[in-house]
């Protein structure tokens, strides 16, 4: 591998395309130049998924994203890049496989299988979209903080702008414990908007769909914010696409969780597009460690 790259820069929350691109770094190994850092100061999950992806989809040619099935085996360092290796697991005359690694140093911090399908005919059914309001009609995160009083609360908030707009559909179930797991969230990525490549943007929506997504296991037990008495931890991430995806476009997120159990919660979204389309479908356990037994709730 080359040792040419400059150190790795922490993301402005600007370009995503720029957090995402990963550079050929020997055969069929790819480095990225680029760091997100999540609420725990180690590489936000969604980022090392993206970034897979876009080197898997560098060895493939006339095939769209079908799936993918991650591991997040240790937390990733914020001030080293991530190096991704790709074995080309399989050639098939309808789909095509590959397997990335992700290392930083000697440690492998990630490693994932993804499907590649190509176009063929088919039955198409779905789920219809839940019936909500418009992203239009709701306020935003930042229109939510403005409201409430300086604390914690709002502090998180204010620290959730990532360079895309995000609308609750109840805001209430961002701030309460609740008796259920739904939640629902409208999210857009302006600058996506830009993003001619189909692949790409199926990069940008698997980055998208690590946002929130392990807080659905966690709104029936205590407030579903991050708190300074809970570790939250992607342990693996599944995904599936669907259809195209208009990621620059408002998208719902739909969230539930089918189950908690032994300090882990496995959560699912459905990802919608305005127009009602399901465009993908995402399942993730998470770990959910108490760092104060006493302050467990429910």
């Amino acid at each position: 591998m080359s040792s040419s790259f400059q150190p790795v820069a922490q993301w402005d929350h600007r370009d995503i395309t720029e957090l995402l691109r990963v550079e050929p770094d020997g055969t069929d190994c790819f480095v990225a130049r680029r760091n997100q850092p999540n609420g725990n100061g180690a590489v936000f999950g969604g980022q090392v998924l993206g970034q897979s992806l876009a080197a898997a989809s560098a060895t493939v040619r006339d095939r769209a994203l079908h799936s993918l099935h991650g591991y997040f085996l240790r937390p990733g360092r914020c001030d080293e890049p991530v190096r991704y290796r790709v074995e080309r697991t399989r050639e098939g005359r309808s789909f095509t496989t590959r397997r990335v690694t992700g290392t930083q140093g000697a440690e492998t911090i990630f490693h994932m299988e993804c499907s590649f399908h190509a176009d063929e005919p088919g039955w198409d059914h779905q789920f219809a979209i839940p019936d909500v309001p418009p992203p239009e009609q709701l306020a935003s995160l930042d229109d939510i903080a403005a409201q409430l009083e300086a604390g914690p609360v709002r502090a998180v908030l204010e620290r959730m702008h990532l360079g895309f707009d995000v609308r609750p559909v109840d805001p209430d179930h961002l701030l309460t414990r609740r008796h259920d797991s739904t939640l629902l969230l409208w999210f857009r990525m302006p600058n996506a908007a830009e993003i001619d490549d189909p692949m790409v943007r199926q990069h940008v929506l698997a980055w998208m769909s690590d946002h929130w997504i392990a807080t659905a296991a966690v709104v029936q037990h205590k407030m579903a914010l991050p708190s300074p008495d809970i570790m939250i931890a992607s342990i693996d991430h599944a995904m599936w696409f669907h259809r195209p995806c208009p990621t620059g476009e408002w998208l719902l997120f739909a969230y539930d969780s089918p189950s908690a159990y032994n300090g882990t919660g496995l959560s699912r979204a459905l990802i919608y597009a305005q127009d009602g389309t399901l465009v993908a479908t995402a399942v993730q356990e998470s770990l959910q460690r108490p760092r104060r037994r006493p302050s467990i709730v429910g």
